[in-house]
């Protein structure tokens, strides 16, 4: 799976091309009479978002998990630190190992719950624009 190559984002059956982009600016500029968005890409979009949303889900239950599980791992790393200040134990135990370890984890669950999530945006805007491109076929405006 990629994020961005080429100008292309991609990522479960969801791309949008810089090119794309430009010219569904153009066709709203000009009012081209074509679709931006076609039935098979928001059936595409409605997939993965239904296949998705326990990914989802459980992405965003990681990385909350961790948030809290990262306080608790520095709280003990503080307690066990042997300093002779409250401050000099505090960058003990920031310092450690485990909780270096809990941050690294907890970066890529961020990183793992931001890209699902981008994907389903852009997977939910694809819709959006489906629906207002069937409703301006409605009035006539396309």
């Amino acid at each position: 799976m990629q994020a961005m190559s080429r100008g292309v984002f991609r990522g479960h059956g969801c791309q949008i091309s810089q090119g794309a982009l430009q010219r569904a600016v153009k066709t709203i500029k000009g009012h081209e009479m074509r679709e931006i968005i076609t039935d098979d890409d928001v059936e595409k979009a409605i997939l993965y978002l239904a296949n998705s949303a326990k990914d989802y889900a459980e992405t965003k239950a990681l990385m909350k998990h961790l948030e809290v599980y990262r306080k608790s791992i520095r709280a003990s790393e503080v307690l066990k630190a042997t300093g002779k200040t409250m401050t000099e134990n505090n960058t003990r135990g920031e310092a450690s190992e485990a909780y270096k370890e809990i941050l690294s984890r907890y970066k890529d669950s961020v990183a793992a719950f931001t890209l699902i999530d981008a994907y389903r945006n852009v997977a939910e805007l694809k819709v959006e624009v489906f629906r207002t491109q069937e409703a301006s076929k409605r009035r006539g405006n396309i």
